[in-house]
């Protein structure tokens, strides 16, 4: 509630293998799917519990508040140990949640300036427009809750939703949505929406256009069984723009991957471009030397394994 942890997302897709993640191997988010991409009871408890051996580690103990619906099953408290689950009333979300109070609409913002962002890009560079798939889709949200959701927004919507003594003392009628996009950011994206999109609709109604997509429901026989067909590797219909990878797909899924030379040039390349600037934020110092640490320690680790390679082999020369 002060906004200081935040936990990876996870995003539910329709197909176990897209095409586009073809080669990847870390998305920096959880990543489930379902024929419908639905939250369900089980993708819910599995990461639940898999988020409570993670505290449990730690060991952290948690209070957990989750909203009162189907996907959310009650039984699940009985396997975990150091999350203490608690339910909001029914019909209460809107009010108690959280992420109702502007912390899903502050990221849905900047989410969709940034697809505007690249689409822009695309047309000034005299690109077509790609269509972007999940992969990219991905890529974005996970950018934008770890870079732009601030954890002042999260703070203040939890006091909003009363998780502070102050807060109820003091009401957020005129509470102040200092994160989300300034007014001039959204007349620029308003106009440049409209100037893609060739619509009469205000940049709001844009980031706003899911809210009613509805992502669970009261599970049918038939929704049952096809997720149980689908835990044990029966492949669900996909839906055409969300294909699973062939059998002979999966088989090659191996991408040429760069060098260490390769990665630690690129690198350098962008610190050169950051300290030519004088508006970088530190954040983005501090993910340029996790990032060159994480390259550095991979580099050390193929000398080590040369070495010892290298002495195997002459060991064995002079036996």
């Amino acid at each position: 509630m002060t906004g200081s942890e935040k936990l990876k997302l996870l995003v539910i897709g329709k197909a176990k293998n897209p095409r586009c993640f073809k080669g990847i191997k870390s998305l920096g988010v959880d990543y489930e799917f379902n024929k419908k991409a639905w939250m369900t009871s089980e993708i819910f408890t599995k990461w639940i519990v898999k988020l409570d051996k993670k505290f449990s580690d730690q060991n952290r103990k948690v209070l957990f508040f989750v909203d009162y619906c189907t996907a959310h099953p009650k039984d699940v408290r009985d396997k975990l140990r150091n999350i203490n689950l608690a339910y909001f009333p029914p019909n209460m979300t809107s009010l108690l949640q959280p992420m109702d109070q502007g912390i899903i609409y502050n990221m849905k913002q900047h989410y969709r300036k940034r697809i505007l962002t690249n689409i822009l890009t695309q047309v000034d560079e005299g690109n077509s427009v790609m269509a972007i798939d999940l992969l990219q889709a991905v890529r974005n949200l996970s950018n934008v809750w770890n870079a732009y959701v601030k954890p002042e927004i999260i703070a203040n919507c939890f006091k909003k939703a009363g998780f502070s003594k102050d807060a109820m003392q003091t009401p957020f009628e005129h509470w102040d949505e200092e994160d989300l996009l300034s007014i001039s950011d959204l007349a620029a994206l308003q106009s440049s929406f409209k100037k893609v999109a060739n619509i009469e609709a205000s940049f709001d109604d844009y980031v706003n256009v899911d809210n009613g997509v509805q992502t669970w429901d009261n599970p049918s026989e038939d929704d049952i069984l096809n997720s149980i067909f689908e835990i044990r590797g029966v492949p669900a219909e996909p839906d055409n723009d969300e294909h699973d990878l062939t059998v002979e797909e999966l088989a090659e899924t191996e991408e040429v991957l760069p060098t260490l030379i390769q990665a630690a040039s690129s690198i350098s390349v962008i610190r050169t471009f950051v300290e030519m600037r004088s508006d970088v934020p530190i954040n983005a110092f501090n993910s340029l030397h996790d990032l060159e640490t994480f390259i550095e320690n991979e580099k050390w680790k193929t000398v080590i394994q040369t070495k010892l390679t290298d002495y195997t082999a002459l060991h064995r020369f002079c036996e």
